[in-house]
């Protein structure tokens, strides 16, 4: 795993003009267009700490995740980088196929996926609808049930108008477990103005780690009792929802998910879930 560190400072609410190019001055490998000084780099490298620290001295504290700009503050985003010697060694993970149906797919009012009809003569299917639900088609679902893979739950989808004759049957691809909360590593700020809750609820986002790191995909953490407490299951349901209201839980699949996946040559991506010792 590789992460990248991006730091942006803005003179217009971080400080001023002659302070950017100070920064420029001390770190040629920084970029400044207009009034903005912004920087990448690894989280591993010595650099990183040494630019926090400096940024400190002018007076600057990191912006907390998903605030808006504020006087005095500078923006860090750090993005993890994966290759498959991560994905072997996860003993789970986050499926994301590389295959989507769309970003704008509703449910119907006994809660079933709403798909096109052209999308029901698709096989060998396992994809993304909207950015929280599976589909999969009629024969990946058979190969997944003679598989032995547990806790999967296949609900059909629904069709707005009348399917081909040649159409086959799509299922959504979830669980019937719904898994402990995360671990205490996993903090949730509210949207607007990044304020902590004690936990998950209702229309907040998971940042992770120390209040420095702000994550565009952080990553889960359980804790290792709690994971060994709803062992085994090769697919589950987050407690924690994303998106308005209650939100959508998203899923953790297992090793042994993801070894299906490669063996039938499904495009995916994939991000580690960390089992942390108690």
């Amino acid at each position: 795993m590789k992460e990248i560190a991006k730091f942006y400072v803005n003179a217009s609410i971080c400080h001023d003009f002659g302070n950017m190019r100070q920064l420029l001055t001390r770190y040629p490998e920084g970029n400044l267009l207009n009034t903005c000084f912004s920087m990448e780099l690894e989280t591993n490298s010595s650099l990183y700490g040494e630019l926090h620290s400096f940024l400190v001295s002018l007076g600057l504290k990191p912006r907390a995740p998903h605030a808006g700009d504020s006087v005095g503050e500078y923006g860090l985003t750090v993005m993890r980088y994966y290759d498959e010697t991560d994905w072997d060694q996860a003993k789970y993970l986050q499926p994301f196929p590389k295959t989507t149906l769309g970003l704008s797919i509703q449910r119907s009012m006994k809660d079933r996926l709403l798909l096109r009809p052209a999308h029901a003569r698709r096989t060998h299917l396992l994809a993304a609808a909207n950015w929280a639900w599976l589909v999969v088609s009629d024969d990946m679902r058979q190969k997944l049930e003679q598989a032995g893979l547990q806790r999967l739950k296949f609900l059909e989808v629904q069709f707005p108008k009348t399917l081909p004759v040649d159409a086959g049957t799509l299922w959504e691809l979830t669980s019937d477990l719904r898994l402990p909360r995360m671990s205490p590593r996993c903090k949730f700020v509210t949207e607007l103005g990044g304020k902590q809750v004690p936990q998950w609820e209702p229309n907040t986002v998971l940042v992770e780690g120390d209040g420095m790191i702000g994550d565009i995909h952080p990553e889960f953490h359980y804790q290792e009792s709690v994971v060994r407490s709803v062992e085994p299951f090769d697919l589950a349901l987050t407690f924690e929802g994303w998106g308005g209201g209650e939100g959508d839980p998203k899923l953790v699949a297992s090793q042994r998910f993801y070894q299906f996946c490669r063996a039938q040559q499904i495009k995916m991506s994939w991000m580690p879930v960390r089992i942390d010792p108690d």
